[in-house]
């Protein structure tokens, strides 16, 4: 601490040095450093203002490419223009409506979180019902003014276009333009980053978001004309969301947490039960409660503080994966695969005596890790079958 202090005050005394040498002769060193000042401040300005512009302009572009894309889908497919038309294949413009936020009171901890949503507009209804006519499109009804939610509705759009292209075009396949499907992983990325950040600044809509998200990515997953190389990059983007996701549960210190929490939990179980997903999902988690317990007995053992407000929210953590675990247990079909990796698999041998070394000081944590222990070994010795 001594030291930084020390680089700190070193480099106040050479940037006064700087100053008071470059100076003109007409300026007082203190006109000169607000002179200084003011200029710094207002190419910050120009900045903030050049990198929002910049922002715009890639949401543009991207949904130029997006519907090249679906042109390219449509032009090279034998349909007639009527079944196009069929999905709403028509430029990306709707408006959308600003909403009262309401603020979480972090007392109802009900599985979903508020939509009291105010009713859209008659002008609104009319541009949704000409972009999405067709009832197999999903569409968020709660609609925004903020840049965020509106770009989400855009990669919604897309995507869903996407789908139901493929599913008319039963001779295309997106393999076959490789080179431009570089616009889905794009979209796919910047509509979980807007799902992300709706969590960080809840608004009433989230809920919806996050329904029409994960219906989203279970039939991209599914859908067999995606090419190997598409899908691959697509499940890296959903693993770096659900890595963020995790994250952003446990640094949340913020009193009015909990509904948001349930949430962003309620989304990790949806996540899971997907059959790509669920797997590696589940070791993501154990690895996060591993990586935690570690950290608290290490606590423990040397009687240092904790964060408290982390040791309540690993608790969201543990649900997701007992949620998860008891998914894998009741289904009616086992696995083909192991479903655990190394790690776990060595955590969850050594999670009985870390539940002995922890069950005095944190018996309700200890509790938790021996429902999921006997979970994973009812599911490692029953539902998975040897390789």
């Amino acid at each position: 601490m001594e030291t930084h202090k020390w680089h700190l005050l070193t480099l106040k005394v050479a940037v006064a040095i700087a100053i008071i040498r470059s100076k003109p002769k007409c300026k007082t060193s203190r006109e000169y450093t607000e002179e200084l000042r003011t200029i710094i401040s207002d190419r910050k300005k120009q900045n903030v203002n050049l990198k929002a512009k910049v922002c715009t302009l890639e949401a543009e572009v991207l949904q130029l490419r997006q519907q090249l894309l679906l042109r390219g889908i449509q032009t090279s497919s034998d349909f007639e223009n009527e079944s196009a038309e069929a999905v709403g294949l028509m430029p990306l413009q709707c408006n959308v409506d600003s909403g009262q936020i309401e603020d979480d009171s972090g007392c109802d901890l009900s599985n979903e979180v508020r939509e009291d949503v105010p009713k859209a507009t008659h002008t609104s209804e009319i541009c949704i019902q000409s972009c999405f006519p067709s009832s197999s499109i999903f569409l968020p009804t709660a609609r925004y003014s903020p840049v965020e939610e509106e770009q989400m509705i855009h990669q919604i759009q897309f995507l869903n276009h996407l789908l139901v292209l493929g599913n008319l075009t039963a001779t295309q396949s997106l393999s076959n333009l490789e080179n431009e499907c570089s616009v889905v992983e794009e979209s796919l990325s910047g509509l979980l980053n807007g799902l992300l950040g709706l969590y960080r600044n809840p608004k009433p809509s989230v809920s919806t978001f996050q329904a029409k998200t994960i219906g989203i990515l279970t039939a991209l997953l599914k859908d067999s004309k995606m090419s190997e190389n598409v899908l691959k990059n697509c499940l890296n983007i959903i693993e770096k969301f659900e890595k963020q996701l995790v994250q952003d549960i446990l640094s949340n210190k913020s009193i009015n947490r909990f509904q948001v929490q349930q949430s962003m939990t309620n989304c990790l179980i949806l996540l899971g039960k997907c059959h790509i997903l669920g797997g590696p999902l589940i070791n993501i988690l154990l690895s996060k409660v591993k990586h935690y317990s570690d950290g608290l007995l290490q606590h423990y053992q040397n009687q240092s503080k904790y964060d408290i407000s982390e040791y309540e929210n690993i608790f969201s953590i543990l649900s997701a994966v007992e949620a998860l675990l008891q998914y894998e247990k009741e289904k009616s079909e086992s696995s083909e695969c192991e479903l655990f990796n190394n790690e776990t698999k060595q955590f969850l041998h050594n999670l009985d005596q870390m539940i002995l070394s922890l069950s005095d000081d944190f018996p309700l944590f200890s509790l938790y890790l021996w429902k999921m222990g006997t979970l994973c070994s009812y599911i490692e010795n029953y539902k998975c079958k040897p390789l």
